[in-house]
């Protein structure tokens, strides 16, 4: 889910050279974009790259790790997805990120509880401020991130100009439904998202989509974003077209939350890598305008959630994976499964012998039935889950 947070300004240093050659940064993708970064010149940091955020984010956790001491610091509330903002603690003192041969320097770095949300690989969160410089080309087939100062690379691609707002950016598309319901609308580029499109509350309510549309699947998800717990339906929409592109079947979450980012009527929603991984991007954040065209994926089919619930990949530091949200009287709610419930093993394999890819992989084998042990507050228990479709 998304982790659109408030943060601060960030100051940067970058050269511009009539002859420049890019700047190539290799990511990791599990869908969300992890990039390898130094803090001080000497501390390795996991960064999950957002453009729902600004500057730098630490985890707590993983700042405590560092032993970098903190001289200067308040508090500050933190909003985002969800109905509870958090109080957070901003350090103020001087900080130094180097990526590649870019130097920035942000002039404060919120601290938060980060992994409970999006599993232990994050070491942090980086927004696109130290970007503005550059076109910054995305490759999600070859999980490069290219920066480059010439706007000529940008040819064959098709353009869209983006609204700007506080630091974040919006494009235009439509989303249309199987009962013949057109949205259109901005929605939030946001590749902090591992989604599709999640629609705000004010959008599903404009629409009607809850009386409206005929299939839906209701879920909670109790640490879904910055603000805690996050509540909605998902669907299968026929289409969403971005520029001249069509995206067909594509799976649709609606918020129904309250409060939080979700609830805001600026715009009709966070637009997710599970789109944007479809196609090879360009991005001039300075100016505002979006770049695209398909990278081959663009007709592969989506697979809504099979499993019935969410969860977070803590197989490192607690051995399991952590249920974190349900789809509500789906099928891992019917065969037992809970929130904050703890798998430990899968087919007998324990989850801390499986790669993040070997546990997607056996997560999307469509009508297999898998044996779960799980840790379910002080009882071990074994527990049989029919994977298909939760719409």
């Amino acid at each position: 889910m998304s982790l659109s947070l408030l943060l601060f300004a960030l100051s940067y240093s970058a050269s511009s050279q009539t002859n420049f050659k890019p700047i190539v940064v290799k990511f990791d993708y599990d869908g969300h974009i992890y990039i390898k970064c130094k803090i001080n010149d000497t501390l390795e940091a996991n960064l999950l790259f957002d453009t729902g955020a600004n500057g730098l984010l630490l985890d707590e956790d993983y700042f405590n790790s560092t032993g970098i001491p903190i001289v200067r610091s308040q508090l500050s509330q933190l909003p985002g997805a969800g109905s509870t903002p958090q109080i957070i603690t901003v350090v103020l003192d001087r900080m130094v990120v180097n990526l590649d041969t870019i130097k920035f320097v942000p002039p404060y770095v919120p601290l938060m509880k980060l992994r409970c949300i999006v599993g232990e690989k994050a070491d942090g969160i980086i927004g696109p401020d130290f970007l503005l410089p550059y076109f910054t080309r995305i490759d999600f087939t070859k999980k490069k991130i290219m920066l480059y100062t010439n706007e000529d690379i940008t040819k064959g691609y098709e353009s869209i100009k983006l609204d700007v707002l506080n630091h974040r950016f919006y494009l235009p598309i439509e989303v249309s439904t199987k009962e013949g319901i057109l949205i259109k609308g901005n929605s939030q580029l946001d590749l902090g998202y591992g989604g599709t499109l999640n629609l705000t509350s004010p959008t599903g309510i404009k629409y009607q989509l809850e009386k409206k549309v005929k299939n839906i699947a209701r879920y909670f998800n109790d640490r879904g974003g910055a603000g805690g717990r996050i509540e909605g339906f998902a669907f299968r929409a026929s289409t969403i077209k971005i520029g001249k592109y069509k995206i067909s079947m594509p799976d649709v979450d609606v918020s129904t939350d309250t409060a939080g980012a979700l609830s805001k009527s600026n715009h009709i929603g966070l637009l997710g890598n599970s789109i944007l991984e479809r196609f090879d991007i360009i991005v001039n954040f300075k100016t505002g305008v979006f770049y695209c065209k398909p990278n081959g994926k663009l007709k592969n089919s989506f697979s809504s959630n099979l499993t019935g619930f969410f969860y977070v990949n803590n197989s490192n530091t607690e051995n399991a994976l952590v249920i974190n949200g349900l789809f509500k009287g789906g099928n891992a709610e019917k065969a037992g499964v809970k929130v904050q419930d703890k798998i430990l093993a899968i087919n007998g394999v324990k989850v801390s012998l499986l790669s993040t890819k070997d546990i997607k992989k056996l997560f999307k084998k469509k009508e297999k039935t898998l044996k779960l042990t799980i840790l379910s507050g002080l009882e071990k228990k074994t527990l049989k889950l029919e994977l298909k479709e939760s719409i």
